[in-house]
């Protein structure tokens, strides 16, 4: 049974009360999963849920966690939601700790290895490296490590999943941080710099870095710093996935315009009746509607290219000017 002080007098049963903490469980992976994909909304469902049933079942700590939670998400606070979901987790343990001991996701902990972040690790002090490794998993995320830039980018090239962030110490053998961070195709990436000097730390943000941490590095402040790192890029890559998205759009719509206009010169139409006729071939063949104006612009330029047929005269020769002498 789940006693605690702070609940009300009148709890369910406790077959109930084993089936609340088995849902919460639940909750708290699905949870912790759409948070590592960014997903808020899929976060702010199952937080608005327990925040108005856990009070039933005596889990005051967990109402309150979720609602703040669900605020964060309302919020689109992404560095925020992590927090709350954090607490939540917190709450959860505190109280449900015999429902929820057997499948509970620990504040610093994930539901699935496969889902974490993966985390590339790269520094010549394999003292350092040991530790930051160790504080990273012991948080759930899966962690790569190398000791220079070479090791790392053969790590990446030999078929490794592509890591979510890369953590870089600047003052590497062979190849500096800076230089492996411009080979990291995609990566984000923070450093770590026994240096503390502005230029340093501004030659970091320059070149795009998501975070910068200076030696000795305590690993207690590792984790929120990486996290931060994490939601930083996670907001670059939504950013860049939008402006790709408006790019195709707009190039598409200046495609389908095109190929209105081809319509409209051949067959007199106006651009209501063009747009209409390119649409109904395209949903006709189950084509679309862009990959058949694209289509139709390339055969049109093709037709525009080729020469005019010379015309005969009757009799099959070839008609001449009159040149009068």
């Amino acid at each position: 049974m789940m006693n605690d002080p702070t609940r009300t007098t009148s709890l369910p049963g406790a077959d109930l009360l084993a089936a609340f903490g088995a849902a919460l469980a639940s909750h708290l992976r699905q949870m912790r999963a759409a948070l590592e994909r960014g997903d808020l909304p899929g976060v702010q469902a199952p937080a608005h849920l327990l925040s108005g049933s856990a009070a039933t079942f005596g889990c005051r700590r967990v109402g309150a966690a979720a609602t703040e939670l669900e605020q964060c998400c309302r919020a689109a606070d992404l560095a925020g939601s992590r927090n709350a979901l954090d607490r939540l987790c917190e709450a959860a343990l505190a109280d449900a700790p015999d429902a929820f001991a057997a499948d509970a996701a620990a504040p610093e902990s994930t539901p699935s290895a496969a889902q974490a972040p993966l985390i590339l690790l790269v520094d010549d002090d394999a003292l350092l490296l040991g530790v930051l490794k160790q504080t990273l998993e012991s948080a759930g995320l899966r962690v790569l490590t190398a000791g220079d830039g070479a090791t790392a980018l053969a790590l990446l090239h030999a078929g490794q999943p592509q890591p979510q962030l890369a953590v870089l110490d600047i003052a590497l053998p062979g190849m500096s941080g800076l230089e492996l961070a411009a080979q990291l195709e995609g990566v984000p990436y923070m450093f770590l710099s026994a240096n503390s000097g502005p230029e340093i730390a501004e030659q970091a943000a320059e070149c795009g870095a998501v975070g910068y941490l200076v030696k000795p590095i305590d690993p207690a402040q590792l984790l929120p710093a990486v996290r931060a790192a994490l939601a930083r890029a996670l907001e670059i890559q939504d950013l860049r996935a939008a402006e790709q998205r408006l790019t195709l759009a707009l190039r598409e719509g200046r495609e389908t315009g095109m190929a209105v206009g081809v319509l409209m010169e051949r067959y007199r139409i106006d651009r209501h009746d063009a747009l209409r006729m390119l649409r109904s071939h395209a949903r006709s063949h189950q084509r679309k509607l862009n990959d058949v104006a694209v289509e139709l612009v390339q055969a049109a330029e093709i037709l525009n290219s080729l020469p005019a047929p010379r015309q005969e005269a009757p009799g099959g020769r070839p008609r001449t000017q009159d040149r009068r002498k």
